[in-house]
């Protein structure tokens, strides 16, 4: 994070360092983006499945997978949305939100998500 200093700037800096900060913050958007997306990535496996697999009972206390896009976005963990938003200091639903924008673009608009990053 940056600070300009601001009181010696006259009307043409200010407004160069106007538009360098939208640059920066478009910048840290798409990395949030980013992130969001590799965090789903991360936790896109339902582990009932393996609990299945070694013949054990799934309870309903169980992590699960959850729709946080449109359809044909990959579902994430209950549990990995939550962590997100505590890590990105955000409500849960935001980061439902954030999670599931970027895997929207991702998935359902390959080439909005190729012109983003």
């Amino acid at each position: 994070m940056f600070v300009t200093p601001v009181d010696d700037l006259d009307a043409v800096a200010t407004l160069a360092a106007v538009s360098s900060t939208l640059r920066w913050r478009r910048a840290a958007e798409v990395e949030d983006l980013r992130l969001a997306a590799h965090w789903a990535d991360l936790h896109s496996v339902d582990p009932r499945i393996a609990i299945r697999a070694r013949g054990e009972r799934v309870h309903l206390w169980t992590d699960r997978l959850v729709a946080v896009g449109g359809s044909g976005s990959p579902e994430v963990l209950e549990s990995a949305v939550a962590e997100l938003g505590i890590a990105h200091e955000i409500h849960p639903i935001a980061a439902h939100k954030l999670i599931g924008d970027a895997l929207d673009r991702r998935h359902r608009l390959p080439l909005v998500w190729a012109r983003v990053t």
